[in-house]
């Protein structure tokens, strides 16, 4: 049960930084997109990017998480667009806080989609933490 719930918390941090990304189409753009990923193997993610992805990703979900809080309270449009607009944004720092660019953080979250091993280890990752 824990593992889904970790599968799940993954999924839902990457789809709202690649909501972020969406917003921020000048971040998206640089070297994402262009065969970087398909050109690695897939499993071939070195422990300490890992690492900084768990990292990465639960500040996602953190901020993620506060920005559904304060949506679900927002009184209208303007207001709504301003919490995505500074979420998104704090997602990005959070990536690279954690010493990761946007580019590497989707890498491997689409690896995750994909790749049970690299699933299992970031999984890992996180139970460690906890």
């Amino acid at each position: 049960m824990k593992h889904r719930q970790h599968t799940a918390f993954a999924l839902a941090a990457t789809a709202a930084l690649a909501a972020g990304l969406a917003a921020a189409p000048g971040i998206a753009e640089e070297g994402y997109g262009t065969g970087q990923a398909q050109a690695a193997p897939p499993a071939d993610v070195p422990g300490a990017k890992l690492d900084q992805f768990v990292v990465a990703l639960e500040e996602v979900h953190a901020i993620g998480s506060k920005a559904t809080e304060e949506l679900e309270q927002s009184g209208d449009m303007e207001e709504a667009r301003l919490i995505q607009e500074r979420a998104q944004g704090e997602m990005i720092e959070a990536v690279k806080d954690a010493g990761l660019t946007v580019e590497e953080y989707n890498r491997i979250a689409q690896l995750m989609n994909s790749d049970p091993t690299i699933q299992e280890r970031v999984n890992k990752r996180i139970e460690d933490r906890s």
